[in-house]
């Protein structure tokens, strides 16, 4: 037997943090933890002596006169600066302020609703994911969970029906897997090729130029432009969507709009100086030290990971695709963090991102919204429908879930209220429904015995000015066991505010809802 001894990092954990990283270490060595001083405390069989790299939480490991840094540590330790940066010759462990998120090519974009990457590996330990598994996020966003997987070495599919975020989500894995020697050579191009590159044009060459027009001065389009072109010159293809996520990131900030607000309206102060090609300079610099800091830390292997625009009802032929390229019939689980009733407006927030890169025209920003499930797009005609299927049950939801749509729907009558909170019954109703959609579609795809763990929290609404929480942890939870999963456990997380539709809306609790295909 060896015994190993597990440090906790020098910063404030959540208590939850804590509690995964016990329940880590048992279902990785099967063996119960004991606590020590700064730490835990663990014998196992020499056979799990391999396995020390995999914990989430903790900054070292000492066996016996040897010292070990987990790959998660080693990658949270590549955000430090000069200065502060861990050397391993100077250093036993980093010496971490505050647990990082950012690290890797997980700050390549600003997305709001991100979960915490860390979740995904802990998630994985504690299902006994290998590093060869196969995982499957039905709702990407900008890649959480397929960038973490590059990083373990699992193979990786997501689906999302946001242009952008899947765009994202595959260059945060191609910028992580690139060699950092081209990435800094393809980067000094770029800037070289603002050199010869004209923005006169724009009105030419951009795609959704009028639309743009609206939202952005003449001297920032010409700007834009010309990156966007000094982009198409660089050699590598397989870099195009790095600099082009990068391009994304900086576009809220010197356009019209105000950056602080996901809806699309005015700055209301005096608009600021305005500097597309700075900014892209100082950001692409940023971001790509970041990442080549994580390759001196952690190698990519040979998994594979792609990110798809498919609808996780309706997955597509691309994606079985990818399965059977692979000689994959099924993956061995899911994880993922899925949209909340009166999702975040993704779409709408993002839009001039999408009109930019030529994702989306703009006439077909409203469609797009309404695709996503949880959005807030309705029409009368269509909310009295989905009343009519709530008082009917015509789709069949079950009890629990059904019945507080109609609690809803009776409190909304109320004359007091305007179209918005008429409306929330029927936009819950069908959120379930979607849902619902979901998790069939994903059963399908999960081997028998695999696991679904989907990271879900509490929001609230207001009717007859009461507020009402939408436990959907609990609803999913009834929903997945209709749907034909079973529920091995929830797991509370005591976690971080993350944006809601509204800052008073936005989350402070979420929970682990572990699901199984039996």
């Amino acid at each position: 037997m060896i015994t190993a001894r597990f440090f906790w990092h020098d910063y404030q954990y959540f208590p939850y943090e804590r509690d995964l990283a016990c329940r880590e270490i048992k279902a990785i060595f099967h063996e119960e933890p004991q606590s020590s001083e700064n730490g835990i405390v663990v014998s196992f069989s020499n056979d799990k002596a391999k396995l020390i790299s995999r914990p989430t939480y903790f900054k070292g490991v000492e066996i016996g006169t040897e010292i070990f840094v987990p790959d998660q540590a080693r990658l949270e330790a590549s955000t430090l600066t000069k200065g502060q940066a861990w050397d391993p010759k100077r250093q036993t462990f980093p010496v971490l302020r505050r647990q990082s998120t950012r690290y890797s090519a997980h700050g390549l974009h600003e997305y709001k609703g991100k979960f915490n990457p860390q979740i995904v590996r802990a998630i994985g330990n504690l299902i006994g994911l290998e590093s060869d598994s196969w995982v499957l996020d039905p709702f990407c966003g900008s890649g959480t969970t397929l960038l973490e997987a590059a990083h373990i070495g699992w193979n990786a599919l997501g689906f999302d029906v946001n242009p952008l975020g899947v765009l994202i989500a595959n260059a945060k894995v191609a910028a992580f897997k690139a060699s950092p020697k081209k990435l800094r050579e393809h980067s000094v191009d770029l800037l070289a090729n603002l050199e010869f590159t004209s923005g006169e044009d724009w009105k030419q060459y951009l795609p959704n130029s009028t639309y743009l027009s609206q939202w952005f001065t003449l001297p920032v389009l010409k700007d834009l432009v010309r990156i966007r072109k000094a982009i198409e010159l660089v050699t590598d293809s397989s870099l195009l969507p790095v600099f082009q996520v990068i391009l994304s990131d900086i576009c809220r900030h010197v356009s019209l709009q105000d950056p602080t607000d996901l809806r699309i309206r005015r700055r209301k102060e005096p608009y600021p100086e305005l500097n597309p090609i700075a900014d892209f300079s100082t950001s692409l610099w940023a971001k790509i030290d970041t990442i080549c800091h994580a390759r001196e830390y952690l190698q990519p292997n040979k998994a594979q990971q792609l990110a798809i625009f498919a609808d996780s009802r309706f997955p597509n032929r691309r994606a079985a695709n990818f399965l059977e390229e692979s000689g994959k019939s099924f993956v061995d689980a899911a994880i993922t963090s899925p949209p909340y009733v009166t999702a975040l407006p993704y779409i709408d927030t993002q839009r001039l991102s999408l009109c930019l890169l030529g994702l989306i025209q703009s006439s077909g920003i409203r469609a797009a919204e309404r695709s996503l499930i949880g959005n807030r797009e309705i029409s009368n005609s269509e909310r009295l429908i989905l009343e009519e299927h709530i008082a009917n049950n015509v789709t069949r939801l079950p009890q629990g879930v059904i019945q507080f749509c109609i609690n809803l729907l009776q409190a909304a009558g109320h004359e007091s209220h305007g179209f918005r909170r008429r409306n929330i019954p029927s936009l819950t109703y069908n959120y379930f429904v979607q849902m619902a959609e979901t998790f069939n579609a994903v059963r399908k795809l999960v081997r028998s015995g695999g696991y679904y763990v989907l990271v879900v929290g509490r929001n609230k609404t207001s009717l007859q000015g009461r507020e009402i929480i939408i436990d959907t942890p609990s609803l999913l939870g009834e929903l997945s066991e209709y749907c034909g999963w079973t529920i091995v456990e929830t797991v509370s997380l005591d976690t971080y505010k993350r944006y809601g539709v509204h800052q008073r809306n936005s989350i402070r609790d979420e929970v682990l809802l572990v699901l199984r295909n039996d």
